[in-house]
């Protein structure tokens, strides 16, 4: 199982769920669990990728071309920097560009990772700016090489292409509620019995 956690801004892969639940590894920032006892699950990133700023709707992703023990993790990265039981750390210090606001900000991002089980790495592979919202929204890639994205406090959800350009982008009009998650299904061999 792979959790999202968003206020410490770390994705967490949890083995053997069902009967003795353990931590694989965990997928943030290094100086956040510095010192901590966490510290040793992170896996090493390559590249000098900026790292995310909480983060939603964590997506895994098999790929056939892909040798055992690799593949893709995909998410909404917020890129807001906070956290209530670390009120100490300095997130502008140490995420590059990360915003700080809760209302505004310049923008948030869709991320997706090459995870390297074997190798105990990770590697940004694709990303792209989106319409910011520092809390919820979500990601989805469509199949066809486009990618369905949710900025839920600007209550605004659209399809981008493979390269991030807007193709189409639609409106909520928001009175005290924000759009939490936005994921297109076809139905396909649904019915009712």
């Amino acid at each position: 199982m792979i959790l999202s956690s968003r206020e410490t801004s770390t994705a967490i892969k949890l083995d053997d769920l069902e009967s003795n639940p353990t931590i694989d590894y965990m997928i943030g920032e290094e100086s956040f669990w510095k010192g901590s006892d966490y510290a040793s699950y992170l896996l090493t990133k390559i590249g000098d990728s900026s790292g995310t700023g909480g983060q939603h709707s964590v997506t895994y992703e098999k790929d056939s071309g892909l040798p055992d023990g690799q593949y893709y993790l995909y998410m909404f990265d917020n890129n807001y920097g906070k956290s209530n039981t670390r009120p100490d750390y300095d997130w502008t210090a140490n995420v590059k560009g990360i915003q700080t606001s809760f209302a505004t900000g310049t923008h948030s991002r869709y991320y997706k990772y090459l995870v390297d089980e074997n190798a105990r790495t990770y590697k940004l592979v694709k990303s792209f700016n989106v319409p910011y919202s520092s809390i919820v929204s979500s990601v989805q890639e469509l199949g066809n090489g486009t990618v369905l994205v949710d900025s839920g406090t600007k209550g605004l959800f659209g399809v981008y292409s493979d390269d991030g350009t807007p193709i189409s982008q639609w409106t909520m009009g928001l009175m005290k509620n924000i759009i939490y998650r936005v994921y297109q299904y076809d139905f396909s061999g649904f019915y009712f019995a």
